[in-house]
């Protein structure tokens, strides 16, 4: 199916850049908008098409680390201004915090009666979920003169909940190998005889005591053993964390979940002597990022982990200032001798839009829907302003310096591609040097519970019990509260509480779905002069 959406934004996105200075367009000059920032322009405009509307529309949207510089919010900005001149409508834009603060916050605002408008969210269950909370207005009617629904038809059963179409999915198919990165002190492990990076279990392990001989917490990780900080650790079991992917292929040939697994229980194990021999910290479970990067920076630890490739920057930027050599470690082969394989960001659609339960404009938010499929307004979403954040070489937007100063634009892309993101956010945002080492460990990886229509109640039992089951019992494995000899026991709470109808489940839809893996490819363009690699331990573009 990915090769089909694919094929579908392919031609989308080249849409985009043929038709994106002729749709509505006679080629007048731009207007000034948006505090003096130029906006694409069109002498003929849907708010004069359609007559001025006074319909204020509601748009909530993921949260990301992009601060709007002086003068300009959420709320007025030169995209959002071209919104509302091509529209007639007005639009307040909120923007949720990051994380579980912004799934928290979106639930009492549903929950206290203050979402009356659409909502982009970046997990595709929240669909069923809502609705089966009686949160969400049914988009059936809709559907038929639905530009984005009817082009991406074929990942639409994500957004349905019994029979009927509660959110429009979305191929937000920019990044999708993330996963979590491991920093370390190259100066120090050269200095100590690791003049390369471990290729094999047995010499990652011997890295690590290595710090542990210079008095340092080996490798500084945060949060449940679950998680991402952990991947590096789970993926030398098999097991790479939770995000994406929770259920693995059996010897049987139907999927396990990872967590109940032989795997885990060797995982668990072997961490649990980590943290008797002081390689990670004590007080990991109540840590978190900042407070593992200032262990790094402060020379107490010889690694850290983390979760987000955006919080990179300042890392790297502070080590440097420190003295230190710091560089990506890329993970070695497993504690079985097989291919270490990383966690996944999330899904292949991995986005859905919702709709209030009693919207009194539906009708227009499902206008505005259509608008946002328009080639200039794609454009203007994805890129800014052409000749001032982008010029267009052979068809191709490529980013100005001047790109950078609109990475708050995050807040309003839709739809773009692997090389879209490359330009508007690699390059324009400067993370290119901080994303693309994060995917290197999840190339070539097969998941096999990706694409699965699992639902949202599904979905919601399934996190609840790593929440109150799983997570639980891993620090306490870890941390020696609990002993390792009652795994079996656990395993039975999880499959007793839920966990077996879970699993029946998701083999059933695997089975249906004729048991084809997802094969995770790389999103880095074939030409990427601006990514060089400089951060990895092997030098620049190390293959």
């Amino acid at each position: 199916m990915r090769k089909k959406v694919l094929s579908v934004l392919l031609a989308a996105g080249m849409l985009a850049g043929i038709l994106s200075g002729c749709s509505r367009s006679t080629g007048t000059a731009p207007e000034e908008t948006g505090g003096g920032q130029e906006a694409a322009s069109s002498s003929v405009s849907m708010e004069e098409e359609k007559g001025k509307s006074d319909v204020t529309i509601q748009v909530i949207v993921p949260g990301n680390f992009q601060e709007f510089p002086e003068g300009i919010d959420e709320n007025n900005n030169f995209i959002v201004d071209y919104w509302r001149e091509k529209t007639g409508y007005d639009f307040d834009i909120v923007i949720l915090p990051t994380g579980d603060e912004g799934k928290e916050k979106l639930n009492l605002m549903f929950n206290g009666g203050q979402v009356e408008g659409v909502v982009f969210t970046q997990t595709t269950y929240k669909a069923s979920q809502m609705a089966a909370q009686g949160l969400l207005e049914p988009l059936d009617s809709y559907l038929a003169d639905n530009t984005l629904y009817n082009q991406y038809k074929d990942i639409q059963a994500l957004g349905e909940y019994e029979g009927s179409q509660y959110g429009i999915v979305v191929p937000t198919d920019g990044i999708f190998a993330q996963g979590s990165l491991t920093v370390a002190r190259k100066d120090i492990m050269t200095a100590n005889g690791f003049a390369q990076q471990p290729k094999t279990f047995e010499e990652f392990n011997d890295l690590l005591y290595m710090f542990k001989d210079q008095g340092m917490t080996a490798m500084a990780v945060y949060d449940s053993p679950t998680k991402k900080p952990f991947d590096m650790f789970l993926s030398m079991f098999g097991i790479s964390s939770t995000h994406a992917s929770n259920f693995m292929l059996g010897e049987d040939g139907k999927l396990q979940f990872k967590m109940i697994s032989d795997q885990a229980k060797d995982y668990l194990a072997y961490m649990h002597q980590l943290y008797v021999d002081g390689i990670i910290p004590k007080d990991f479970a109540s840590l978190d990022i900042t407070a593992a990067n200032e262990l790094y920076l402060g020379g107490k630890a010889g690694m850290v982990a983390n979760d987000i490739a955006w919080q990179m920057p300042q890392l790297f930027q502070s080590s440097e200032e420190l003295g230190y050599d710091s560089k990506y470690l890329d993970y070695p082969a497993d504690s079985y001798g097989n291919t270490a394989y990383g966690d996944t960001h999330t899904n292949v659609a991995n986005q859905v839009i919702m709709v209030a339960k009693g919207c009194p404009y539906t009708a227009e938010i499902m206008d505005f829907l259509n608008f946002l499929m328009e080639p200039d307004t794609l454009m203007l979403n994805n890129y800014g302003i052409e000749g001032e954040h982008y010029e267009l070489v052979d068809g191709v937007p490529k980013a100005t310096e001047k790109a950078s100063d609109i990475a708050w634009g995050v807040y309003y892309r839709n739809i773009f591609l692997p090389e879209d993101w490359y330009q508007a956010y690699g390059v324009g945002a400067d993370w290119a040097e901080y994303y693309y080492p994060s995917e290197r460990h999840t190339i070539g990886k097969e998941i096999y519970d990706l694409q699965l229509p699992v639902s949202g109640e599904v979905i919601n039992k399934r996190d609840d019990l790593t929440k109150t089951i799983v997570d639980p019992y891993f620090t306490k494995v870890i941390t020696g509260e609990e002993s390792l000899d009652s795994f079996d026991a656990f395993v039975q709470e999880w499959l007793g509480a839920g966990g077996q109808e879970i699993t029946d489940e998701y083999n059933r839809l695997f089975e249906e779905s004729g048991k084809e893996p997802y094969v995770v490819t790389s999103y880095l363009p074939e030409e990427h002069p601006e990514y060089t690699g400089k951060y990895l331990f092997d030098g620049p573009e190390q293959e």
